[in-house]
């Protein structure tokens, strides 16, 4: 529908996205610390009463943004139905455009591999833990460090992968770590099972800090080249829908596959998935 825009470089960007961005996984490494220590001086439970008090700080936060926004030059009104209309229409509009749709694809796949990932840490997790506050703080430290790696990563490589090396590159980060730990994982199912948990936790890592930082950064630029009106339609529906679906999408295949498979076979989809998302970057790329 849009034919092949060319976009120019990106080197006149500032990385202000880059680091709004890493403000999101610095409160991945500070919440990550504090449940380890509530759970360590109190015990789980008490981690929901922490996370119940920082919660309140929320609507504390957007009166201080509304107030440095300032006083903001009067819009003309619109009926609820106007602003209904602009965001309607997704599926529609990815019908009428290869990139649009392509996009999609990539977020499906992205949320798909992204839930197989997390069962597989949460299993092993369980299988190498033995009671729920052991389990909460391993959690605790894994969501510190997949902060502290996606920040570091965000404020240093993210806006320079994007500068010097392109868009093509910043969409395979994520899908080629993926692959390869997920082939760590594999391989120690099957020569040396004695691995199996470190390597689950680099997996886990890598694809937490990866997602988001460079992945999202990366996955907002895919829609540069697109019109504005169609932009709002198009990432509407690709963050609700398309998200959600994943989602389930990758619960069904998790119960279809542990009906009729062992467990290591997860992490046999999870490559074949990896593997095709990593061949689905180059068509984007091309698009």
């Amino acid at each position: 529908a849009y034919g092949r825009v060319r976009v120019g470089p990106l080197r006149r960007l500032r990385p202000k996205s880059a680091f709004i961005g890493a403000g999101g996984l610095f409160g991945a490494v500070l919440g990550g610390g504090l449940a380890f220590a509530v759970t360590q001086l109190t015990g789980t439970r008490y981690t929901l009463l922490a996370a119940a008090v920082l919660l309140l700080a929320v609507p504390i936060l957007v009166v201080l943004i509304e107030r440095a926004k300032g006083p903001m030059p009067a819009a003309p009104p619109r009926h609820r139905r106007e602003r209904y209309e602009e965001a309607r229409g997704g599926w529609r509009t990815l019908r009428g455009s290869r990139l649009l749709a392509l996009i999609a694809l990539l977020m499906l796949v992205t949320v798909m591999v992204g839930q197989l990932v997390g069962w597989q840490f949460f299993f092993w997790l369980d299988v190498n833990t033995y009671d729920l506050d052991q389990r909460t703080s391993m959690i605790s430290i894994a969501l510190s460090l997949v902060g502290v790696v996606g920040f570091l990563f965000q404020l240093i490589f993210t806006g320079r992968i994007h500068r010097a090396l392109g868009v093509g590159v910043g969409m395979r980060v994520l899908p080629a770590t993926i692959l390869a730990a997920q082939t760590a994982v594999v391989l120690a199912i099957i020569f040396s099972p004695a691995v199996i948990f470190p390597m689950v936790w680099l997996l886990f890592v890598s694809e937490g800090s990866f997602r988001h930082s460079v992945d999202q950064a990366t996955r907002e630029l895919l829609f540069m080249p697109v019109a504005k009106e169609l932009r709002v339609k198009a990432k509407a529906f690709i963050d609700v829908c398309v998200q959600r679906f994943g989602k389930g999408a990758a619960a069904i295949l998790i119960l279809v596959t542990l009906k009729i498979l062992p467990v290591g076979y997860v992490s046999v989809l999870t490559l074949i998935l990896a593997a095709g998302w990593l061949l689905l970057t180059v068509r984007t790329r091309r698009e």
